[in-house]
């Protein structure tokens, strides 16, 4: 039976209703399937964190290791369909998530003549199934531990690569991976969804 490993980079120190209930389902729906085991990290430093929860990981010798953000909400079958795509022979695979801000789909490709250039898309319509982009957050990202021994450490650290620094620790990492020609794939019917927080006063319009 295959082994994931999930790891879970808190951002605070509570959780969030709706992904607790989403994480149970998938912790549920895997019984008999395939094995899933967690790990988790809260501090400060996000790259730092992820860097330090892989090489937890995969001391465990998983089949492959599952990054999960603690703000987001996932179908219970993610890590059954990421597996999948695993087992076809990608890499790298992942769901499609939203901008907290904009409900843009956070999926960016680089300009080949530019690599400062990052462009978000901002709409998908007209793709579907399985595509290959360059870059995307890394909650619901399945990686095949094979990664990492293809890739320099530390993965994630943002001063590695000071033209990603305004983009965050995901596309350092995806950066990394595509110097090293691996290829990041995202299936487009796996949606996330993502929370927000917002003040609400009297008067508001809710939403």
């Amino acid at each position: 039976m295959k082994h994931i490993v999930v790891c879970i980079p808190f951002a605070r120190d509570y959780v969030y209703r709706d992904f607790m209930l989403s994480w149970t389902s998938m912790f549920l729906y895997a019984r008999g399937k395939y094995n899933l085991s967690c790990l988790n990290i809260l501090g400060p430093y996000i790259d730092a964190n992820r860097d330090i929860i892989v090489q937890d990981a995969l001391r465990m010798e998983p089949d492959a290791i599952l990054f999960l953000d603690d703000d987001q909400v996932y179908p219970k079958e993610t890590p059954e369909i990421l597996l999948n795509h695993l087992d076809s022979g990608k890499l790298i695979a992942a769901g499609v998530t939203p901008r907290k801000e904009t409900c843009e789909p956070m999926l960016w490709s680089y300009n080949e003549d530019t690599e400062k250039r990052v462009d978000l898309w901002s709409d998908f319509r007209g793709n579907e199934g399985v595509i290959k982009v360059d870059g995307l957050g890394l909650g619901g990202v399945m990686i095949h531990p094979d990664v990492f021994h293809k890739l320099d450490y530390p993965f994630f650290k943002i001063q590695d690569a000071p033209m990603y620094q305004r983009h965050g620790e995901d596309l350092t990492f995806y950066a990394k991976c595509k110097k090293v020609g691996i290829d990041v794939w995202v299936d487009l019917d796996l949606q996330f969804g993502h929370m927000v927080m917002r003040e609400v006063r009297i008067g508001d319009s809710p939403r």
